[in-house]
């Protein structure tokens, strides 16, 4: 995938997933935070969304160079930075709020990442993993476009865990952590719909396009795109959040 790809993927994610964060920021207090990093920022995009409602210190690292440069690129007064989220380079207790979206999916060592996480959280801090995706819980109608195996193994293939999301409440107590589960429950509203389920079709052609071969492919998505044009198409994936207390 390549960095254009990369950008267009985390702002659809963002954009999609904005309802949610809305009301995680709330119960992690977010706007009396006075120091908040976000592990895997990317382009920026949710950083500076959380520095617009947060008026103390906020901080995005990532571990791609390309897209941190595009974070800097941006106004605002968030400060960016390269960091692997495995070895954070801050010291102990440097932050009351660490946020982390659509990340752990992709860690090799996510247990590693949340002990990091631990290490430069305040005592009293709070972890927010916004949205860590189930794909072996994804439901699509109809049936014959679904493609669900075929993208499990292309994130796989990846280097990603798929079935992050089942996992979270397994990976805290170890990494020192209380933690509170929950699963976004999924929202359709007509006026954005259409739109989100257009980028989530472009989004899986992307991913399966130098996978899956030409007569396999094409008969799926063109399934979804009849089925989109008439209001039929729906696409479900539990996506898990989590909020981690020292």
């Amino acid at each position: 995938m390549n960095l254009s790809d990369r950008v267009r993927l985390h702002r659809h994610q963002a954009e999609w997933s904005r309802p949610m964060r809305r009301e995680l920021y709330r119960r992690v207090r977010l706007a009396s935070r006075e120091s908040v990093l976000e592990v895997g920022c990317g382009d920026g995009l949710i950083t500076r969304e959380m520095a617009e409602i947060c008026r103390g210190r906020v901080m995005g690292v990532d571990i791609d160079p390309q897209m941190v440069q595009i974070a800097k690129e941006a106004p605002g007064r968030v400060e960016f930075q390269i960091a692997d989220a495995h070895s954070l380079p801050f010291e102990k207790k440097s932050f009351d709020l660490v946020t982390a979206h659509w990340v752990m999916l992709w860690l090799e060592h996510p247990q590693k990442a949340l002990k990091e996480f631990h290490r430069v959280l305040k005592p009293d801090g709070t972890l927010l993993l916004a949205c860590e995706p189930d794909y072996g819980g994804r439901i699509v109608y109809p049936r014959e476009a679904e493609l669900k195996e075929e993208l499990i193994e292309a994130l796989v293939a990846e280097g990603a865990d798929p079935m992050i999301g089942r996992k979270l409440g397994s990976l805290f107590p170890e990494a020192g952590f209380s933690a509170t589960i929950g699963v976004y429950p999924g929202v359709w509203d007509a006026s954005v719909e259409k739109a989100t389920l257009q980028n989530e079709i472009e989004w899986l052609e992307l991913m399966l396009k130098d996978r899956l071969p030409e007569p396999q492919l094409s008969p799926a998505l063109s399934a979804l795109r009849e089925s989109l044009s008439q209001n039929k198409l729906l696409i479900y994936m539990p996506v898990f959040w989590a909020i981690g207390r020292v």
